[in-house]
């Protein structure tokens, strides 16, 4: 009769978890959506910026805004890449703690709520 370790039974007793949500509501597709709005904003008031340089010939205006374009979306999702491989494992070990997972829900009810009021600013867009 073979004899197991504790330790041994437990891991292999472990099934990898699913989880019940659809790909786009996960924890790690909101942040990186999130960071992304915020990049957005950046990439529009950066826009503005450079359109207004009357020194500036179009075509380096244009050159300049590809390059912003690829430097802030592309170093953003590498970072962010990174950062999301570190603290995610971290959140999501206290999250898992909580009995409900209304804390995570209601960080990005409010994440994407402070987003939308932030675009509707910076967009000069009034909400009646």
């Amino acid at each position: 009769m073979p004899t197991t370790t504790p330790m041994a039974t437990s891991k292999s007793a472990r099934k990898p978890r699913r989880s019940r949500l659809p790909k786009w509501l996960r924890h790690r597709t909101l942040i990186a959506a999130e960071v992304l709005a915020l990049a957005g904003v950046a990439k529009y008031e950066l826009t503005i910026f450079v359109k207004a340089q009357e020194t500036v010939p179009n075509w380096g205006k244009v050159l300049f805004l590809l390059a912003a374009t690829v430097g802030i979306f592309g170093v953003l999702f590498l970072a962010l890449e990174r950062l999301l491989r570190r603290s995610v494992e971290r959140t999501q070990e206290v999250i898992q703690a909580l009995p409900l997972p209304a804390p995570l829900v209601l960080f990005h009810l409010a994440a994407w709520s402070g987003l939308f009021l932030l675009y509707a600013w910076v967009y000069a867009l009034p909400l009646r």
